[in-house]
């Protein structure tokens, strides 16, 4: 077992101590090259020192996103060591770590018998915090006190049959690029080429197919919407959302349903299972005592009916720009609603939404307090690559922070096929 140690040069003198004790307990420590090529196996140990200067180093941080990578694909074993009273940043903050403050003579004792009890057999090393287990516990006892809302965007709806959002963009430009009179058969590959060729964000896209649809624009979007959708879709996702919907003994547990899609997929899976809801799509609609709400926040449009307003759709760069500047909105007063008075669990969301993010940070000023949970698929970078390999971790971290900072907790999952595994868990109770 070989033991590596991760520091910036202003701890230089602390780490030093640190390394002189452990020598004398038979420990040769090696700085770790920034490269890591060959350098770290699966049973070496690697020392992260965790300090205010360590956590400010953007270096150092590119250090520690690799280790992470490293821990969980190579079975590196890591040990964060805080010098002060600094928290150990996103990522790190899932293992036990040791102290060398108030005591330092405490904390390196610590750290030799942890040492110790590795070589001989790993017994000693500090027990990795489950993040996924704690966010579960939280997540059950909202569940069995109805406060629990689930936020479902466009990942659900995937699971169903239904298609994302490039594809359902690219649907809508092969409809338009037809409409205009061009070879039925060069549409989709005017679409495709737009698509590969222009720089246009996908809502300035929107945009233009509104514009070109006119008054036919929210029928162009229904029958795109569910052209290639199964008649009766089926998804473990949705099945496992009905499940925590279900009734108890007084009204269903789930306090409600926000879903930023457009499709009636889980009203569909809800009429199945006889669960009472009503579909809240504006704020002329009230659900009574005994129905669930679903709230349609960016509009509703179920299959086969028509006459739906096209301002009732959230889909181009214009209404993404009404619904941000309207605070009074029945769309943003819903749900900062449920962001300030319940515990949210958002499954396939993206983050992406500019009007949902200062959402999230407005109900987090408010309460800083109150954590909501996040669930994300972790991706694996192909090959073995390094520089994709830091890129990915890098990414991970950057992610982890940034919904750290919008009041979100993560949930890791490696396929979206675990997630009804965990709904299935929550519905346990506390």
């Amino acid at each position: 077992m070989r033991v590596f140690v991760s520091y910036v040069k202003p701890d230089h003198d602390v780490v030093s101590r640190v390394v002189h004790h452990l020598g004398l307990a038979g420990f040769a420590l090696g700085d770790l090259d920034p490269a890591f090529d060959g350098q770290v196996g699966a049973d070496d140990v690697a020392l992260v020192m965790v300090s205010e200067r360590s956590a400010q180093n953007q270096w150092w941080q590119h250090e520690i996103a690799v280790l992470l990578y490293r821990s969980r694909t190579e079975g590196l074993h890591i040990v964060p060591v805080r010098l002060d009273e600094t928290r150990p940043p996103s990522g790190l903050d899932e293992y036990r770590w040791i102290d060398l403050w108030p005591s330092f003579e405490a904390g390196v004792a610590q750290l030799r018998d942890t040492l110790v009890g590795m070589s001989v057999g790993g017994d000693a090393l500090p027990p990795r915090r489950d993040g996924r287990a704690e966010a579960t516990a939280a997540l059950r006892a909202a569940f069995a006190e109805g406060r629990l809302t689930v936020m479902c965007g466009a990942g659900v709806s995937i699971d169903a049959g239904l298609p994302d959002w490039p594809q359902l963009l690219m649907a809508l430009l092969a409809d338009m690029f037809a409409a205009g009179r061009t070879r039925s058969a060069d549409a989709r590959q005017l679409a495709e080429l737009f698509q590969r060729d222009q720089r246009t964000s996908s809502i300035v896209v929107a945009q233009y197919l509104e514009s070109s649809f006119g008054e036919e624009f929210v029928e162009r979007v229904r029958a795109a919407l569910y052209r290639e959708a199964p008649e009766v879709p089926t998804s473990a996702i949705v099945d496992a959302i009905v499940d925590l919907c279900r009734p108890r003994r007084s009204g269903p547990a789930l306090r409600a349903v926000v879903t930023f899609n457009f499709d009636d997929v889980l009203e569909t899976a809800l009429e199945a299972a006889r669960v009472d809801h009503c579909v809240v799509h504006g704020d002329r609609h009230r659900p009574r005592p005994h129905e669930l709400p679903v709230y349609h926040v960016h509009g509703f449009l179920a299959r086969g009916e028509g006459n739906a307003r096209s301002d009732a759709l959230v889909f181009a760069e214009e209404a993404y720009h009404s619904q941000f500047m309207d605070p009074f909105s029945w769309s943003t007063l819903t749900q900062l609603a449920e962001l300030t008075q319940s515990t949210c669990l958002l499954l396939g969301v993206s983050l992406n939404d500019p009007n949902l993010r200062r959402l999230l940070d407005v109900a987090r000023r408010k309460n800083t307090e109150r954590v909501h949970y996040l669930v994300r698929r972790r991706v694996r970078p192909s090959g073995d690559d390094p520089v994709a390999v830091e890129l990915n971790s890098q990414l991970e971290v950057l992610n982890v922070q940034d919904a750290e900072r919008l009041g979100l907790a993560t949930i890791w999952v490696d396929d979206f096929a675990d997630v009804p595994g965990l709904l299935a868990d929550v519905c346990q109770g506390p």
